[in-house]
């Protein structure tokens, strides 16, 4: 953008007990334009400015031919000058507004006009070398939107790629948490396997040996019966064996409760686990898949990355060799 500003202040006045309509406008910024004074003055009387009649918006070629000062203007023998402020009054409302449009308008198409003539027409004081055969500018502005057209290509392409290698990193740190957690979950198993082989040989020793204490215990009451022993012998031999039969009582409740937490506790404990590794393993299997299926996906991107950046310095090269100064 030029960058060419006006300040422009639209009023209604009583001039004489009339109704005027003024409209005073100031260029306050040049922009591209070589200066302010935008606005062709006629100068009928030079010792008073106030009688200075506007002409029209400057031209191009206005700004090397008319004085932007009144003074040097005057003093040159002029009798126009350039201006960076004018004020024209109507007396009719209908009329200022259609003009003040108009007006703008004008100033519009003079600095369209002016920036078009820097851009595509004026060359420096010593001229263009211009080397031939030339290329055709709707050739030349096809291969830069050609070139143009690859840039967002290459934005998409290299996005894609960062986007699926970012989800490749996150299913890589989800194996290796899956891995940590299956490691653990084996070796739990494991050592529950371990108890329960433990336990179940204590408790088939335990279970045999009541057994047989109890089966002892029976044949040493039989015996003590048909001996010749007097009553008291035998009346303490008895208190023995019924001291045993209590502990017996107890050794048959203390393999009941071992049985009970082996089939109770440590067989769903095991089975649990053995559940956690099997639900694990399938999880580590269904990650390897998906992250082959990653990197797969990854090497085409990348490919398409690759090709979309040569085929964006192809195109970019294309336009260098007709326009030598041409800015991506």
């Amino acid at each position: 953008m030029s960058g060419t500003q006006i300040n422009q202040q639209r009023q209604a006045v009583v001039v004489s007990g009339t109704v005027k309509y003024t409209i005073t406008t100031t260029c306050t910024a040049r922009g591209t334009l070589q200066d302010t004074g935008i606005f062709l003055l006629s100068i009928p009387t030079a010792t008073d400015p106030k009688d200075d009649a506007f002409e029209r918006v400057i031209e191009i070629a206005d700004v090397d031919t008319y004085f932007n000062d009144r003074d040097v203007a005057i003093a040159a023998g002029a009798i126009y000058w350039r201006s960076s402020a004018v004020t024209i009054t109507y007396t009719d409302v209908e009329t200022a507004n259609a003009a003040w449009k108009e007006f703008n308008s004008r100033i519009n198409s003079l600095v369209n006009a002016y920036d078009a003539f820097l851009t595509e027409f004026d060359t420096v004081p010593s001229g263009d070398v211009i080397n031939f055969p030339t290329v055709d500018e709707s050739a030349k502005a096809a291969l830069k939107a050609a070139y143009a057209a690859t840039v967002p290509l290459v934005t998409a392409a290299q996005d894609a790629l960062t986007t699926h290698q970012a989800e490749c990193t996150q299913l890589e740190a989800d194996l290796a948490t899956n891995e940590t957690q299956l490691q653990q979950a084996t070796a739990d198993a494991a050592a529950w396997v371990n108890t329960q082989a433990v336990l179940t040989s204590i408790l088939a020793v335990d279970t045999a040996l009541n057994a047989s204490l109890t089966t002892n215990n029976a044949a040493v009451r039989s015996a003590n019966a048909s001996s010749s022993a007097t009553d008291p012998e035998k009346a303490n031999l008895e208190s023995y064996l019924v001291s045993n039969d209590a502990m017996l009582v107890q050794f048959t409740a203390q393999n009941t409760a071992l049985s009970a937490l082996i089939s109770g506790t440590v067989t769903p404990q095991m089975s649990t686990l053995n559940a956690r590794v099997v639900s694990l393993t399938q999880a580590k299997n269904a990650i390897y898949v998906n992250l082959n299926k990653c990197h797969i996906e990854s090497s085409k991107l990348s490919a398409a990355a690759t090709t979309a950046v040569a085929n964006r310095e192809a195109a970019l090269a294309a336009v260098i060799a007709v326009c030598p100064d041409f800015t991506p």
